[in-house]
């Protein structure tokens, strides 16, 4: 009995904190990373938009492949590329909707295995 209230007790806390985190970033969803927690590239700076970035030509421009530069383009498949699509296509393109998709994607993540 004392095991089942410990455990319902800690499913409690951690769904409350894993909320106040999903709140916290949601809130502040255009912050950059720390400094400190940057490599010598700009792979945490750029790597999102390059995952996004065939949604965005889809929803400005109506066509997904625009320079036909075909060297990225297994991106244009992918379920980041359509869930962005989806985004941009209801909120507008912007850097707010595209962090707003790998928002999701990370918690459903979390969600889904826990």
């Amino acid at each position: 009995m004392i095991d089942r209230i410990k455990i319902q007790w800690i499913s409690v806390i951690s769904l409350i904190l894993i909320g106040i985190f999903f709140l916290l970033r949601f809130l502040n969803l255009t912050a950059d990373p720390p400094v400190l927690l940057q490599t010598y590239g700009q792979d945490l700076m750029t790597d999102p938009y390059y995952y996004t970035w065939f949604a965005r030509n889809a929803v400005l421009f109506d066509n997904w492949h625009l320079l036909n530069y075909d060297r990225y383009f297994i991106f244009s498949y992918t379920i980041v590329s359509g869930l962005s699509y989806l985004i941009f296509s209801l909120f507008g393109v912007s850097r707010l909707t595209a962090h707003l998709t790998s928002l999701i994607l990370h918690f459903g993540g979390i969600f889904f295995f826990v």
